[in-house]
C-alpha cells in the first residue's frame, strides 16, 4: 500500500525544484522521480566542472605540475573541495532548509531535533573539504578520515534500516548507500597513490648536495 505522505506518492506540482534537486544529492539523494537520473548527472557534472576548472587554472599557472606528484597536488585539493566540501554543505542545506522533505526521503519522522545535529556534522565536513584548498598534506588525511568515519557509520545505519525495517526510501537505499561506502575508499586510495608518487620525487625547494671535490 502506498503511503500518501511519502515523497514517491506526492504530486510533482507540490514539490519545489530545489527539493527535487536535494533529494538527488551526491550524499543524501535518491531517484524516485522520473527525472532523477538527469538531475543526478547535473549535480555530478557540476562537481566535475569545478574540479576541471580549478585543476586547469593551477596547471596553466604552474606548468611544472603537469605530471607526477605535481598533478596530484593540483588535483586533490579541488577533488576534496568538490567531493567533500560541496557535498557536505549541500547536505547541510537540505537538512536545515528542507528538513521535513529530507527526513521523509530517508524514511525518518519529520520534526526530529536530532536532524539539526546531522546538518551541523555535514557542515563541518563541508568546511574541512573547502579548507583542503588552502591546507595540504596531513590535513587532507585528517579530513578524509573524519569523513570516512561519518560515511561508513551512515552506511551501517542505512544497511540496518534496509534489513531490519525494510526501509527502501531513496535517501536510505540505492545510490546514497553505494556512495557512502565507495566515496571513502576512493579518497583513501587517491591519498595513498599521491603519497607514493610524492615519495619518489624530490620535495619542492630541495637543494642538491654537491659532491665532494676531488683531492687527487
Amino acid at each position: 500500500m502506498i503511503d500518501p505522505e511519502s515523497p514517491s506518492s506526492s504530486p510533482e506540482g507540490n514539490i519545489s525544484p530545489l527539493t527535487k534537486l536535494h533529494l538527488l544529492s551526491p550524499v543524501t539523494g535518491g531517484s524516485k522521480f522520473h527525472y532523477g537520473v538527469i538531475m543526478l548527472y547535473i549535480v555530478l557534472a557540476f562537481q566535475i566542472l569545478v574540479i576541471a576548472f580549478g585543476v586547469g587554472i593551477h596547471l596553466t599557472r604552474h606548468r611544472e605540475d603537469r605530471s607526477g606528484a605535481g598533478f596530484f597536488k593540483a588535483f586533490m585539493p579541488w577533488f576534496l573541495a568538490a567531493g567533500v566540501g560541496f557535498s557536505g554543505v549541500w547536505s547541510f542545506m537540505g537538512h536545515v532548509f528542507l528538513a521535513d522533505e529530507t527526513a521523509k526521503s530517508i524514511g525518518w519522522a519529520a520534526g526530529n531535533p536530532f536532524q539539526f545535529e546531522v546538518a551541523m556534522a555535514n557542515l563541518s565536513y563541508g568546511v574541512l573539504g573547502f579548507l583542503c584548498l588552502r591546507y595540504h598534506g596531513k590535513f587532507w588525511w585528517a579530513t578524509v578520515l573524519a569523513y570516512t568515519v561519518f560515511l561508513w557509520g551512515a552506511a551501517y545505519g542505512h544497511i540496518y534500516e534496509l534489513i531490519v525495517n525494510n526501509n527502501h526510501e531513496p535517501g536510505n537505499a540505492g545510490f546514497v548507500l553505494y556512495a557512502d561506502i565507495i566515496t571513502p575508499l576512493l579518497l583513501i586510495a587517491l591519498l595513498i597513490i599521491y603519497g607514493k608518487v610524492a615519495a619518489k620525487e624530490p620535495a619542492a625547494g630541495d637543494i642538491p648536495v654537491p659532491a665532494p671535490a676531488s683531492t687527487g
